[in-house]
C-alpha cells in the first residue's frame, strides 16, 4: 500500500505544470468552440481534476480566458522570435506596446511569422474564432483585442520604415490585413491553399522588391564614347557597376543623373572618353 501512495505522489504535477496544462487544454477547447462553446467544467474534467480543484488556479472563467490569451501571446512571439533568429525575446510586451525589436523590415517579420503561424493551426483558430467574437463589446477580452491591434499597427509601422517604404503607416495596416484575410481563407480549409507561398507572393505586392538609394549606394559609372574627327553627336553608353547586386544596378540604371567628368583621348583610336559618376 505505501509502494502505491508513493507512486501516486511521484506522478502528481507540479502546480506550474498544472497551470500550463489547464492553459493548453483551453487553447484547445477556445480553437474549436471560441469562447462561449465550452465550460469551465469541460476543461476540468479532459484535466482529470474537479472544478474546484480548477478554480484554485483560475478564479473564473474570464481570468482562465484572458490568462490563455496571455500565455498564447508569450508563446506565440517566442516561437515567431526564434524562427526569425532574434534574441533576448520572453514573450512579455515591452513598455512601448510592443513585443521585442530587432533590425528586420516588415516584409522580413510578417514572412516569418506566416511561416510560424503555418505549424501552429490551433493557435491561429484561437486568435481568429475570439477575434471575431471580441467585436462585441460586452466580450470579456473586447479591450484586449483592441489594444493588440494597436500594438501590433505600431510594431509593423516601425518595420515597415526599416524597409524604407513611402507610407508606413498604411503599408503596416495594408500588410495586417492582408495577412489575416489570408489565414481566414487557410483556416476555412475550403480550397487548397498554400498558406506560405500565397504569403510570399501577396507580399511582394505589398511591399516589392526595391532598393533605397539612402541605404544602398552602389557607385555607377557610365562611359561614352564618340569619334573626335567628324565630331559626331551620337554617343554609345557603356554603364559599369560597383556593386554587389545587378539587380540593384539595372533597377537605378533609367533613374541615372548625367553630369560632365574627365574626358581622354586614345591616340590610337581618335575616340574621346566622358566617364561621368552618379549617386
Amino acid at each position: 500500500m505505501r509502494r502505491r501512495i508513493e507512486d501516486k505522489r511521484r506522478k502528481r504535477m507540479s502546480a506550474e505544470d498544472r497551470r500550463k496544462a489547464i492553459l493548453e487544454t483551453t487553447v484547445s477547447f477556445i480553437s474549436q468552440f471560441g469562447f462561449w462553446g465550452f465550460t469551465i467544467r469541460d476543461v476540468a474534467q479532459a484535466q482529470n481534476i474537479t472544478e474546484a480543484g480548477l478554480l484554485y488556479y483560475f478564479k473564473s472563467k474570464e481570468q482562465l480566458l484572458e490568462e490563455t490569451l496571455k500565455y498564447a501571446d508569450r508563446t506565440n512571439q517566442i516561437a515567431i522570435a526564434e524562427h526569425l533568429g532574434v534574441e533576448g525575446v520572453t514573450g512579455e510586451v515591452l513598455q512601448d506596446g510592443i513585443a521585442y525589436h530587432c533590425a528586420l523590415g516588415l516584409k522580413a517579420i510578417s514572412t516569418g511569422t506566416v511561416e510560424t503561424n503555418a505549424d501552429r493551426p490551433e493557435m491561429v483558430r484561437l486568435y481568429t474564432l475570439l477575434e471575431s467574437e471580441a467585436l462585441s463589446k460586452d466580450h470579456p477580452v473586447h479591450k484586449y483585442f483592441e489594444q493588440r491591434e494597436i500594438n501590433l499597427l505600431k510594431e509593423y509601422t516601425f518595420a515597415a520604415k526599416r524597409d524604407d517604404v513611402a507610407y508606413p503607416e498604411r503599408t503596416a495596416l495594408q500588410v495586417l490585413s492582408a495577412m489575416e484575410g489570408l489565414q481566414l481563407r487557410w483556416l476555412n480549409g475550403s480550397q487548397d491553399v498554400d498558406f506560405v507561398g500565397e504569403w510570399k507572393a501577396l507580399i511582394d505586392l505589398l511591399i516589392p522588391q526595391t532598393f533605397s538609394l539612402r541605404r544602398f549606394q552602389p557607385a555607377i559609372t557610365t562611359t561614352f564614347q564618340r569619334p573626335i574627327a567628324n565630331g559626331s553627336p551620337s554617343l554609345t553608353a557603356v554603364p559599369s557597376f560597383s556593386t554587389t547586386s545587378a539587380v540593384a544596378a539595372s533597377s537605378i540604371l533609367p533613374s541615372v543623373a548625367m553630369t560632365t567628368g574627365a574626358t581622354t583621348t586614345s591616340p590610337a583610336t581618335g575616340l574621346a572618353t566622358v566617364t561621368s559618376s552618379a549617386e
